[in-house]
Parts: structure tokens; C-alpha cells; sequence
């Protein structure tokens, strides 16, 4: 059934793990393990690449776990509540929706240009602009996260390249002190680092760049 060309799209939750065994039926794995931790593997490289988060949208990611974990610390808050997290998707894929029907480039580079582009040949797209919509008619193009690069979104690059805060802090560690070094070891703490702000690596790209770098610390 599902191979059927009128399936447009499916979703299969099961504890079985033969049905992950299916690869060639599948755009991405989401695995949840017992206590909680989630994680995402894309199948497809070119869903990978469409996917790959801006600066804008780690800004955004980052700003939407730090009020979920204060929420967690005081349910009173209505930061990070289930209502303002709600609020928040919803403001994101109006301004998302108003970027990529306004073509405008600087707003569409924030939302990722492969994934706008490719959301657009949708259907899903279709609909979102068929006729007069009421909700994106007053809503301004562009992303609410935006910005000029810092050093803030040197540390949210590298950790989400490796998968975790504790990551970042030892290749930040690691960038630290090869950066002092001269010579290709510190071209390639550049380059890494001008990848990483851009968006361009993936996360297992980004990954081996790290690691590459940790160990050209410890050599030097």
C-alpha cells in the first residue's frame, strides 16, 4: 500500500525494529530510547541537505529549548508552556510561508534556499497559497531570528554539529588551541568554522570536521 503512487506521504510507529530494516522505503528514522533521547537519521542525502539548519533556525531551536527547560524548573511560567510553544511553530511557518511566497532572497536564505525551493514544488505548498489566506496576509517576509553572525552562533553551530553541548565544549576547546597553531592546521580551523556559520556541512560532515581537529590539537 504504501508503495502506492497515491501515498503521498506516511508515518509508521512501532517498537519492532525490522520495519527500520526497509531503507529503501524511507526518508528518515526517528528513535526514542527508554529514557526520553531522541534521535534523527536522514536516509536520503538530498532531504539532508534541504534540511541542514541555518544560523537563523539554530537561534530559534536554541531560544525554544532554553524556555522549555526553564518551564520544566517553573510550570507557572507561560514561556515554554505547551500553548506558547504552539504560538511560536505557528508565528515561525507563517513567516516561513510569507518569505517563500514573497521570493524575497535575504528572507528565503534564513529559511534555507534548498529547503524553500524544494517545498515549493509541493503540494503542501499549493494549498498553503492557493486563494486569499487571512493568516499570512499581515504577516511581514523574513525570519524573526535573523541576524549578523557572532560568537554565539559559532557555539550553536558546533554543537549541533556534534550532538550535544558537551561536544561543543571540547571542540571549542579543541578550536582554541589549534587556532594558536600556524600553518594548514589554522586555514582549517577557518574554513571549518566559516562551514559551520554558513550552514553548509551536515551534522556527520560537521562531526568528522571536529574530530579532524581535535586531533591536529593534540599533534600540535
Amino acid at each position: 500500500m504504501i508503495r502506492s503512487k497515491a501515498v503521498r506521504a506516511y508515518a509508521i510507529g512501532a517498537t519492532n525494529a525490522l520495519f527500520v530494516t526497509k531503507k529503501d522505503l524511507l526518508d528518515a528514522i526517528v528513535t526514542i530510547d527508554d529514557q526520553g533521547s531522541g534521535q534523527v537519521t536522514l536516509l536520503d542525502p538530498n532531504l539532508k541537505r534541504e534540511l541542514n539548519l541555518t544560523s537563523a533556525d539554530l537561534r530559534f531551536g536554541d531560544y525554544i529549548m532554553k524556555n522549555v527547560e526553564d518551564n520544566r524548573r517553573s510550570t507557572a511560567l507561560f514561556e515554554g508552556s505547551d500553548e506558547w510553544l504552539r504560538l511560536q511553530m505557528r508565528e515561525y511557518l507563517l513567516s516561513m510561508g510569507a518569505s517563500a511566497r514573497s521570493d524575497l532572497a535575504v528572507a528565503v536564505n534564513d529559511y534555507g534556499t534548498a529547503f524553500i525551493h524544494s517545498w515549493r514544488s509541493t503540494r503542501n505548498y499549493r494549498i498553503w497559497m492557493a486563494g486569499p489566506h487571512e493568516d499570512l496576509a499581515g504577516v511581514v517576509p523574513g525570519h524573526a531570528f535573523a541576524g549578523q553572525l557572532g560568537v554565539y552562533d559559532v557555539l550553536l553551530r558546533v554543537e549541533h554539529s556534534v550532538g550535544g553541548s558537551e561536544g561543543a565544549r571540547r571542540a571549542l576547546s579543541a578550536i582554541t588551541t589549534t587556532g594558536k597553531n600556524i600553518g594548514e592546521t589554522g586555514n582549517k580551523v577557518r574554513q571549518s568554522l566559516s562551514s559551520w556559520l554558513k550552514g553548509s556541512p551536515t551534522n556527520e560532515e560537521g562531526k568528522e570536521a571536529t574530530e579532524d581537529m581535535v586531533d591536529d590539537s593534540k599533534v600540535n
